[in-house]
C-alpha cells in the first residue's frame, strides 16, 4: 500500500539507497587519517609563530588586520619544520613571516624566524 512500505517507499522520508555514502567515504577518511598527537603539536605550533609573530610586529608599531595564516611542512619526519605564514598590515602592507625549527623532536630546537613587511625584513629572531 502506497505510504506505508517499507526503507525506500513512499511516505517513509528516505531515499532509496542513502546508506552506500559512507562506504565511499569512510575510505577516503581512513587514507587521510594521521596521528592526533602530530596533528595538535602541529596545529599548536603555528597558532603559537602566528602570535609570536604577531606580538614582534607589534612590537616594531605594525598591526595586523587579523592573525596570521601558516603554513608547516617537513622534509624528515618533524625533524625539521619550514614554516610560511601570511597576512596583511592595517595599513594595506603584506606580511610574510618564514621559518625553521631544526631538532623539532627535541626538547631543544633550534629556531630562526625572518619576519618581512612589503619584502623587506623587519625582524630576524631566533624565537618567537
Amino acid at each position: 500500500m502506497p505510504g506505508t512500505g517499507g526503507p525506500g517507499r513512499a511516505g517513509t522520508g528516505r531515499a532509496p539507497g542513502r546508506l552506500w555514502w559512507p562506504l565511499l567515504v569512510l575510505p577516503l577518511l581512513l587514507a587521510g587519517c594521521t596521528d592526533p598527537a602530530t596533528t595538535i603539536a602541529e596545529g599548536s605550533y603555528r597558532n603559537a609563530v602566528a602570535l609570536g609573530a604577531g606580538r614582534a610586529l607589534a612590537d616594531q608599531g605594525v598591526h595586523l588586520t587579523k592573525r596570521l595564516r601558516c603554513v608547516t611542512t617537513s622534509p624528515d619526519d618533524w625533524r625539521t619544520v619550514h614554516t610560511v605564514c601570511t597576512g596583511r598590515a592595517t595599513d594595506g602592507r603584506s606580511v610574510r613571516v618564514e621559518g625553521l625549527a631544526e631538532r623539532a623532536d627535541t626538547a631543544t630546537p633550534s629556531e630562526r624566524y625572518a619576519i618581512s613587511v612589503d619584502g623587506t625584513v623587519l625582524v630576524l629572531t631566533n624565537g618567537l
